[in-house]
């Protein structure tokens, strides 16, 4: 009677116990979801800006949706298991420190949001945030498309002297259109990964093909024939390795060169930016290949010089108007403008990110992501949306669950359960 007595109270605890994990579970599950929801809704605010649609937002839209980031946050963050060891602790504090200080020095509020989006992400599957991304930018720039070709909204068109006219197909300038097919191509192939299949990259060089001739974006066709081309390759060492019931394994030297392309290009622009002289036909040369890039951050350099935290820079670029502006000045490479808006502390702070982040995916051996995380540090030199909500979401997968965290959660869910 006792032993039964003991079972029965046992089994009781136990189920108690279930239930209180399962309801845990739940709440997470919900929190996810709306965490998930916000975070689109975030996307298409930022991606709208980018159009040239004319959306009246109401008074305090994104303040009040920043309000419920904070919220859901902070909430998450009560209700998670896992509690940030002293390091992680430091790191997030540091984290936040530096984005409000810069936010504060330069008044970008975009810097804010930015930084709700990477905490936000914390404990979230990192293959979830792209996919929300993916699905919300790839619906409203289909639908941009649409638009501007059925005349509803302006289609920026751009002739210039020894060019081809190039269309913007209802986002600001044509660059930027193809910054964003770039981008959810890059977001497409890393959820796609191990299942890729070469009709896809087949396509994908296609469409490069087809940026080039009716966008002429050079840099953006450039770096999508790039990531077809190293895909291919990948794909082949990979089916070979299978066949030979092995893993492709990148060679380490390479894969360690690939997790440090923020910095090495970061170096070298700046490099090259500081040193451009007029006087130099080789300087001259260089600059004309990189659009003018060296001269106007040189010009940047000189007119508004480092600083630790950051200023205020006016800009006046060529989007949203055919109309070549007077006084035209911008920063185009993410380096150089992060480094001169943002600040020393803030360049080196996202440099070192984007580097955690490849030494992760070089551990995990997510030779996809690796490539990826490549590419745009590569078109981040010549382009400003390394930093930019409405274009690069792989900044936010930071503190996100990798494949591997999932797996070994899994293991030791099931280790509990036993």
């Amino acid at each position: 009677v006792f032993f039964m007595t003991f079972c029965a109270l046992s089994s009781a605890k136990g189920m108690d116990i279930n239930m209180k994990e399962k309801l845990l579970e739940n709440k997470k599950k919900v929190l996810e979801n709306l965490y998930l929801t916000v975070f689109a809704v975030f996307c298409l605010y930022f991606f709208m800006w980018t159009t040239t649609f004319w959306v009246s937002w109401p008074d305090f839209f994104v303040s009040d949706l920043r309000t419920v980031m904070i919220a859901l946050i902070v909430v998450k963050a009560s209700v998670s298991e896992k509690k940030s060891n002293w390091k992680e602790l430091v790191f997030e504090i540091g984290l936040i420190a530096v984005f409000l200080a810069v936010k504060n020095r330069n008044g970008q509020e975009i810097l804010l949001d930015t930084l709700l989006l990477i905490l936000g992400a914390k404990e979230i599957a990192s293959e979830k945030l792209i996919r929300v991304y993916t699905v919300t930018i790839a619906t409203a720039l289909f639908v941009t498309i649409g638009a501007s070709l059925l005349g509803i909204i302006e289609n920026l068109s751009y002739a210039q002297p020894g060019r081809m006219t190039r269309m913007a197909f209802g986002i600001g300038y044509p660059t930027d259109f193809g910054a964003h097919v770039l981008f959810l191509l890059l977001c497409y192939f890393y959820l796609r990964r191990k299942k890729i299949q070469y009709v896809e990259l087949a396509i994908t060089v296609l469409i490069g093909g087809l940026i080039y001739i009716f966008c002429g974006a050079r840099t953006n066709a450039l770096c999508i024939w790039l990531l077809a081309g190293v895909l291919f390759y990948t794909k082949i060492r990979r089916d070979d390795a299978k066949k030979r019931k092995k893993e492709y394994e990148m060679a380490s030297w390479f894969s360690g060169l690939l997790a440090s392309a923020g910095t090495i290009c970061a170096a070298g622009i700046l490099i090259l930016s500081m040193l451009y002289t007029k006087g130099s036909s080789i300087f001259l040369k260089l600059d004309s290949i990189l659009s003018q890039r060296l001269s106007f951050s040189k010009k940047g350099m000189e007119v508004y010089g480092f600083s630790i935290f950051g200023q205020y820079i006016p800009m006046q670029g060529n989007g949203g108007s055919t109309e070549t502006p007077l006084n035209y000045f911008f920063l185009d490479s993410s380096y150089i403008s992060i480094l001169l808006q943002y600040g020393l502390i803030m360049f080196v702070m996202i440099l070192i990110l984007w580097g955690i982040i490849g030494l992760r995916a070089r551990k995990e051996k997510d030779w996809v992501l690796l490539w990826i995380l490549a590419i745009i540090a590569f078109q981040s030199i010549m382009e400003q949306h390394l930093l930019d909500i409405s274009y690069n979401p792989f900044l936010w997968i930071l503190f996100a669950e990798t494949g591997k965290k999932r797996k070994q959660k899994k293991i030791s869910g099931a280790e509990k359960n036993i």
